[in-house]
């Protein structure tokens, strides 16, 4: 429990001195994120006054940050921010393919009005990376945390494929942030980040003029956010005053495919590792969620999958137009058998979230089964790229009926597809 408050319900990524959990607010009825930062790795002061200023933030773009402070966990001195809680992040979405033009589309708008608002309110977003483009029930959203004034940063620090030349040396700006998004741009695109002078990088109009105006070095010379939404919307951009040569972009009728394997390392700070616990730490929580990592599961036990039930939040690819992924469809089937299924549930994806399917995303399901039929433990055989998904096919899961007879194990395969999902039970009852 962090500040008394703030339960530390499930382990979600970090690094070395930094670590992500869910967390619960509004006195349990709302999920949320909670951020935990070794007060040692950054300046206390200047991040509680960046973090403070962040609430005061308002758009319908940009994560909500609910609460921050310093606590002592375990001996451990602590910073924490509580912020709106996103299953998913583009950050998941990139490994496993490019986006389409479509999908880009729709992703800058929202990004681009985000920025616009923070750059008016004289701060600098300063992380622009997939990882920080998230999706909150059907809105897509910036990070919010990292937000801080422009200017030289007393603490530097370790720089990404996403950081602008003069980030690096330590000055962040307006400017900064539109290099870095023209880097996560390419990568939308491409699955990978442009190196410097990269002139194999093919990309549709306007992406191409969007990229090579973005990763220009000169900072005064690079389009501005205004400039960036002047060119989406057909409008024609003045020229750069300074006359430094901007890095080669072709561009192309399509996007060259590029390998997987080709795609930039990501920054350590995008990396699963351990949570940021030490030895002798005794809450109870965190033990679980080591113990959880240790087992490497990726599912959740009913009563975890009951508790997040309530959830609506949908991954960056998909935009769900649903309020609730709880709601399942269901379908009977006679009781012609001890194996055979008598409530088949499905998952109810978002019309948006199928929309982004590209051939088939097959999850598959074993299910435990009581002598009454009912499933009474799930866990994930093979959950597929996207969290969003595999979430809802472990709660329709969760909520298949067999006949009475026999209790034993079934294997269900759930296949999603662009024209909606189909279900299937894969294996006999074995006792």
């Amino acid at each position: 429990m962090v500040d008394g408050r703030f339960p530390l319900d499930q382990y979600l990524g970090g690094s070395e001195d930094k670590a992500v959990f869910l967390t619960k607010v509004s006195g349990g009825a709302t999920r949320a994120a909670i951020k935990l930062v070794r007060a040692s790795a950054c300046d206390p002061d200047a991040q509680l006054t960046a973090w403070r200023r962040a609430t005061k933030l308002s758009h319908p773009n940009l994560i909500r940050i609910f609460d921050g402070g310093r606590c002592w966990l375990a001996g451990n001195d602590l910073l924490f921010v509580v912020t709106e809680h996103a299953e998913e992040n583009l950050g998941q979405v990139l490994p496993q393919r490019a986006l389409s033009t479509e999908e880009v589309d729709a992703t800058l708008p929202p990004v681009l009005d985000a920025l616009t608002y923070v750059h008016g309110q004289g701060l600098v977003h300063a992380h622009i990376k997939p990882s920080n483009i998230m999706a909150v029930h059907e809105q897509l959203k910036l990070s919010c945390d990292g937000i801080q004034a422009p200017g030289p940063q007393p603490q530097k620090t370790a720089a990404t494929v996403y950081d602008a030349p003069e980030a690096v040396r330590g000055q962040l700006s307006p400017a900064a942030d539109v290099w870095s998004l023209g880097a996560t741009l390419a990568e939308m695109l491409t699955q990978r980040v442009p190196r410097k002078n990269d002139q194999n990088l093919k990309l549709q109009q306007p992406f191409a003029d969007i990229v090579t105006h973005a990763l220009i070095e000169d900072s005064a010379a690079r389009w501005t956010v205004g400039d960036i939404q002047a060119r989406i919307a057909g409008k024609k951009v003045a020229a750069a005053k300074h006359t430094v040569a901007p890095p080669k972009v072709a561009a192309a009728a399509s996007v060259a495919p590029v390998p997987s394997n080709a795609r930039q390392p990501q920054p350590r700070a995008e990396k699963s590792r351990l949570p940021l616990v030490v030895a002798g730490i005794v809450v109870a929580a965190i033990i679980a969620v080591a113990l959880f990592l240790m087992r490497g599961s990726l599912t959740q036990s009913a009563e975890q999958s009951a508790n997040t039930s309530s959830s609506s939040a949908v991954p960056a690819e998909s935009g769900s137009g649903s309020s609730s992924t709880n709601v399942a469809s269901s379908s009977q089937a006679p009781n012609a058998g001890s194996n055979k299924v008598v409530n088949r549930v499905l998952p109810t994806p978002s019309r948006s979230a199928l929309n982004t399917i590209r051939g088939t995303i097959k999850i598959r399901v074993k299910v435990k089964v009581d002598p009454s039929g009912s499933v009474t433990h799930a866990t994930f055989v093979t959950s597929g790229p996207s969290q969003y998904f595999s979430r809802l096919a472990m709660q329709a899961a969760e909520q298949w009926k067999f006949a009475p007879g026999g209790s034993g194990e079934h294997t269900l395969l759930f296949a999603y597809k662009r024209s909606g999902v189909e279900a299937s039970d894969q294996s006999s009852r074995t006792p």
